[in-house]
């Protein structure tokens, strides 16, 4: 099960669940729009509408679990306009809604809330499960209308991008296996083009999908995105350098559900150098409208809480926290919760670029793949900078980062050189 984003407003959970089948890419995506239960006497009764649909096949069965047991079967296929203009075409059949009303009998004193699981199994036996705490409701109140759901935006986004091609039977894929996080303005293009030149390596010819977060999809089309990998003779690992995978505290759970074995590379600099680097990179893209780096680093918290500022700003949100997107040690503490230290591997780019080819063998190495070839490194994405830290600047953002270099080398265990370089 992979929860990658709610695709309604209000709370609702939703659900995308991606598999591997017989040369298909399989896809359920199910979101639950309301679900209510109330105790009436020695009885819990529970209320759940929503949407479900699959990008191959269709749904065949939809039932409702509750403490490993299945309590009931849901009404599937009713109209949901709404789901189907916010698609746009990309369900393939227009009933896609659920309702469904089941009971849980002789309930205990104090029984207050439960997790209820709905189950969706495909005409090729593909299920998806989605979960949801609900709290038990004062039942002395009418139930509610268990009718169908007025029509309501099913979210924003590049929906109309969501239209889904096939797979061939003749077109087999491999689905990534490593990831270069970031951080950005670090080295990541010099990364990533040092490591394509490896026979054994496949990275996507698109550099950053940014598929897995939301806001800032490159690649929005699960299919388009799976397509960047073909299975190739030879190739052993196959992966993609989206800097925004880092930065993206959404990110981290949804690959720990689909690529558990996944490895991961850092490339790190000093942050406050960093932070400079990428005021300098946003401006000279026309992404940053602020003067001067010291206007953006005052104006960081208002943006921070401005919720209009997250939704509209015209680039990836987190490529305006100069200071938060720099906290390398909180980024990667909250991969570390989802993946073991051992498949991450972490070197600054001042090591990079003082022994490439003492690093690209260590590299090579970790990512299971022919240590002795021997790729160029040269330096990529370079440029000029336009304007010069100032020193109070960089005495100020350098007490920001206090003990961040060392919280980092903790985690990775070992001590990185060039912090500086």
């Amino acid at each position: 099960m992979l929860c990658v984003r709610d695709l309604t407003t209000g709370c609702s959970i939703s659900v995308a669940s991606i598999a591997f089948w017989n040369d298909f890419l399989l896809m359920v995506e199910a979101v639950i729009d309301r679900a209510v239960a109330r105790k009436m006497g020695a009885k819990v009764l529970i209320q759940v509408v929503g949407w479900a649909f699959a990008e191959q096949g269709q749904i065949v069965e939809a039932q409702v679990w509750w403490n490993h047991s299945p309590l009931g079967h849901l009404t599937y296929g009713i109209s949901r306009p709404d789901v189907k203009a916010h698609f746009r075409g990309r369900c393939r059949i227009d009933g896609v809604g659920y309702v469904g009303q089941v009971e849980i009998r002789n309930v205990a004193e104090g029984f207050d809330s439960f997790n209820l699981k709905l189950v969706f199994t495909t005409s090729s036996s593909f299920r998806v499960e989605l979960c949801r705490e609900v709290t038990i409701e004062d039942g002395s109140s009418p139930p509610l209308d268990l009718g169908i759901p007025s029509s309501q935006p099913v979210g924003t986004g590049n929906a109309g991008e969501h239209l889904m091609s096939h797979v061939g039977m003749n077109e087999k894929l491999a689905p990534p296996n490593f990831f270069i996080l970031g951080a950005g303005k670090c080295g990541t293009t010099s990364l990533y083009h040092a490591l394509k030149q490896h026979p054994q390596i496949h990275l996507s010819a698109i550099k950053e999908p940014s598929f897995f977060t939301s806001g800032f999809q490159v690649v929005s089309n699960p299919m388009q995105y799976f397509r960047l990998f073909p299975e190739m003779e030879g190739k052993t690992r196959y992966g993609e350098a989206s800097h925004a995978y880092f930065s993206s505290f959404e990110t981290a759970p949804v690959l720990r559900q689909l690529f558990p074995e996944a490895r991961f590379l850092l490339i790190l600099r000093n942050p406050v150098h960093r932070a400079h680097s990428l005021f300098q990179h946003m401006k000279r893209h026309g992404h940053e409208t602020l003067a001067a780096f010291e206007l953006a680093l005052e104006e960081e918290e208002l943006r921070f809480a401005d919720p209009l500022f997250r939704r509209n700003c015209p680039q990836y949100f987190w490529n305006y926290m100069y200071v938060r997107s720099s906290r390398y040690d909180l980024q990667l503490e909250n991969y570390l919760h989802h993946f073991p230290a051992g498949q991450f591997f972490v070197l600054t780019l001042g090591e990079w670029s003082s022994d490439p080819v003492h690093w690209q063998r260590e590299i090579f190495a970790f990512l299971g793949v022919d240590p002795s070839i021997r790729v160029s490194t040269e330096p990529q994405n370079q440029a000029a900078y336009l304007s010069v830290l100032r020193k109070e600047t960089k005495a100020m953002l350098a007490e920001r980062f206090s003990g961040v270099r060392e919280r980092v080398e903790t985690r990775i265990g070992r001590v990185m050189q060039h912090w500086d370089s």
